[in-house]
């Protein structure tokens, strides 16, 4: 028995969390979760906490902590010999700019202040771009589509996707190399049912109203023509226009999974069209000067784009831009320009939009968040590498990120092996499945190139266009935005570097990238709960094992199993695999269709089973190899030493006990609802208790009788 102090806090932290005193054969996530769900407290202002979330506010801490003082490696540094006095200044520089940036978003008298000033250069512009006075002019007159056309480019560059997205990525077809890949812009509400939901529409309809007739009242010179605007008609202009755009956002969204209605693979179709295919299919925008006015100096035109929606194409030129005018269209850019800089302009103008947030959430409308837990995300979000620096050389060790990348490898091997035993398989596409997990790039931590966050001359060379001040907040998310587009463009036509991570260190999220075939697991997730360099094998596989596993098992879910090892995507599958494979998905449709939740009013709500099946794929699969390569290294006599109190539970059980204690939440039905609409994840519920009710190994470490909830007579298998 290990008597260590960090075995004395993970058995305490066990035994305050489950309930001994229900079964765990009739609701395993109640079992392990319902101690801890009665144990916290939901915050006025949070609409969900859960174990990830509680993680993710200590690491919040931790970065707050950081950026309140002075930097933690100046005292290090200058008395290090060892490391170049460049190194030494620049660490400096870098450490100044991320705090200044956090203190402009922390300094609230000044953005009280300033208000809604420093935008106007922007409603200029807008206004400049696309006058009134078109209001009467075809949509498809030439003047007209060149400023329409220079006002998506000018909103483009400032990462605002008003009405599409143009995003450069790896070529499908081609991974080594980008291309250009068009989407469907931003819209207000989170999914499509929300407009269609009178009394959200309703709140969102007051919010978008109050937030206009502030804006209205401080156009106190009349330069913008606002004042004689009614507030009340010029917000239902702009939500009749939203909504059909929403309309046509989310107007095939299955076809972005490769799904048809069955569940089963339609396959991903990218096509591929000229710009002037586009200019014919959607003459509204001059694609041409758009993308000719997005590309930074020296990047060569392309000859075609990348169209993984077609339909939403046609429908954005035929049903929204088609039936609008100008007036609709600078008064709806406008609205996206205030709404995307919100958190820049002062507290009268947030109030409004956490009364939106609260009935999406269901929570109080009066709870106003920590700003420094704002602040803490823009700078995530805007130069959050910086911020990774710091957190990383604080917070984990070189021991930790070995052994965990020695654990994720013994992961690979137990799903090498797991392929070598299927029988529904055939061995030509096995031998490619094998080959293209035994290639999956797995990087755990933190970036080693683009940039390095251990060198300090890689992060100032890396975040040397973005300009910051610091009493300038407003500048600081301009710049950062448009330096983020800048960079992604410059790309364009470049080989694809594998070596580029699309998260922070300091993240609690671990990816999967299909066209890299590459999986990061960052600095984050190596920490308690999810890992502990210390702890028994049985708890660290069951939770950052797990997450590893389904990481990994993306590669080959719906979706990623039709990229090969190269990231390119194409049928390298037989025929008859593709079909054991889809006939398998039909009985994870069906399952998790079957489970459900409560809404807000007691009413039911079913599980997508279609929209979330990559997720539940992976988990189920994520958690079948993690229990196989603990179950090896446990043969082996590794460190799986029992925990002190816990004697009544088998290192088995409490492998399933600490997978299922990782996802343990509490959250508003509001709350529940949003992420069953919105999330391409099934409930915290059933992210525990699916998989679990598919393991034959679980219902063997528990005795649970077959017919028992935990352990049905029907059972969904892939791997």
């Amino acid at each position: 028995i290990c008597l260590e102090p960090h075995c004395i806090l993970s058995a305490a932290s066990i035994l305050q969390d489950v309930n001994p005193d229900l079964d765990p054969c009739d609701d395993f996530y109640a079992y392990t979760c319902s101690n801890w769900i009665d144990n916290h407290v939901l915050p006025d202002a949070k609409s969900k906490v859960s174990v990830e979330s509680l993680a993710k506010d200590r690491i919040k801490q931790r970065l707050n902590q950081i950026l309140s003082h002075s930097n933690p490696l100046e005292k290090s540094l200058s008395s290090s010999s060892s490391l170049p006095r460049p190194d030494r200044i620049v660490d400096s520089q870098i450490f100044t700019k991320l705090t200044d940036f956090y203190g402009a978003c922390m300094d609230e008298d000044t953005l009280d202040k300033r208000g809604i000033k420093p935008l106007y250069d922007q409603f200029r512009h807008i206004q400049g771009l696309l006058p009134a006075s078109y209001l009467k002019q075809a949509t498809l007159d030439p003047p007209f589509v060149q400023s329409l056309t220079e006002a998506m480019s000018h909103l483009g560059k400032q990462h605002i996707w008003a009405l599409f997205e143009i995003r450069v990525v790896p070529d499908p077809h081609n991974p080594a190399k980008t291309a250009l890949s068009l989407w469907q812009g931003e819209v207000g509400l989170p999914s499509r049912d929300y407009y269609d939901d009178p009394d959200v529409f309703s709140t969102y309809t007051k919010v978008v109203t109050e937030l206009l007739e502030l804006v209205f009242q401080k156009d106190t010179t009349g330069e913008f023509g606002w004042k004689s605007w009614s507030p009340v008609a010029t917000a239902r202009r702009i939500l009749e226009f939203e909504k059909k755009l929403a309309q046509a956002k989310y107007h095939d969204d299955t076809i972005a999974v490769g799904t048809n209605r069955d569940g089963l693979n339609n396959g991903i179709i990218y096509e591929r069209w000229s710009l002037e295919k586009l200019h014919a299919t959607a003459p509204n925008v001059n694609w041409t000067l758009y993308v000719e006015s997005m590309l930074p100096r020296g990047v060569p035109m392309p000859d075609d784009v990348l169209v993984p929606l077609p339909r939403f194409i046609t429908s954005l030129s035929e049903d929204v831009l088609g039936s609008t005018n100008s007036r609709t269209l600078q008064t709806y850019l406008v609205w996206r320009t205030l709404w995307k800089y919100l958190d820049t302009l002062g507290e009268e103008f947030l109030a409004p939009r956490r009364k939106l947030e609260a009935k999406l959430n269901g929570v109080e409308a009066r709870a106003k968040p920590e700003r420094w837990e704002t602040c803490l995300s823009h700078v995530d979000s805007s130069i959050g590498f910086l911020m990774g620096r710091y957190f990383v050389l604080s917070s984990l060790d070189s021991t930790s990120k070995t052994e965990a990348e020695g654990l994720a490898s013994t992961i690979v091997t137990a799903f090498v092996d797991s392929l070598q035993g299927l029988s529904w398989v055939d061995d030509k596409t096995r031998k490619e499945m094998i080959s293209k997990v035994q290639s999956m790039n797995y990087q755990l931590g933190y970036p080693s190139s683009f940039p390095d966050t251990q060198s300090a001359i890689s992060l100032a060379e890396f975040y040397s266009s973005v300009n910051v001040k610091k009493d300038d907040f407003f500048g600081n998310v301009q710049s950062a935005n448009e330096w983020a587009v800048k960079r992604q463009w410059a790309q364009l036509g470049k080989p694809v570097h594998n070596g580029v991570w699309d998260v922070n260190p300091q993240d609690v999220d671990a990816t999967y990238s299909r066209k890299k075939n590459k999986a990061i697991v960052p600095a984050g997730m190596l920490q308690p709960p999810f890992y502990d360099s210390q702890g028994p094998d049985y708890l660290n596989y069951g939770s950052l094992g797990w997450v590893i596993g389904q990481t990994m098992l993306h590669g080959f879910d719906l979706t990623g199993r039709q990229y090969n090892k190269e990231g390119a995507l194409g049928q390298w599958w037989s025929n008859h695999s593709m079909s054991e494979f889809n006939n398998r998905t039909r009985c994870f449709v069906q399952q998790y269709s079957n489970f459900t939740l409560k809404g807000p009013q007691e009413d039911i709500h079913q599980v997508d089973g279609e929209r979330t099946l990559d997720s539940n794929l992976a988990d189920n699969g994520g958690l079948a190899e993690a229990y196989s390569a603990w179950n090896t290294r446990f043969s082996q006599g590794r460190n799986n030493a029992h925990l002190p109190g816990l004697v009544n539970w088998s290192v088995e059980q409490l492998f399933f006990i600490n997978f299922s204690r990782m996802k343990c939440s509490k959250s508003t039905p509001e709350s529940d609802v949003r992420e069953l609409r919105t999330s391409e994840s099934a409930p915290d519920r059933w992210r525990v208790n699916g998989p679990l009710i598919n393991s034959r190994e679980f219902s063997k470490a528990f005795q649970c009788a077959v017919g028992t909830p935990m352990n049905p007579h029907a059972k969904c298998d892939m791997w």
